[in-house]
């Protein structure tokens, strides 16, 4: 699956409360009906490093 951020407000995703700014692992599917958007390489080295 490939990540994705969330941008616009609060989601519920796997029975976690998501805040803009959190990345997530999703399917395209889900990402596209919760507006998510595709997470950047630096975004990821930056995310993986805390």
């Amino acid at each position: 699956m490939q990540k994705y951020k969330v941008v616009d407000g609060h989601k519920k995703i796997g029975g976690e409360r998501k805040a803009p700014g959190d990345i997530v692992d999703v399917s395209a599917e889900v990402a596209k009906q919760l507006r998510l958007e595709p997470v950047k390489e630096e975004e990821k080295k930056k995310k993986e490093k805390e």
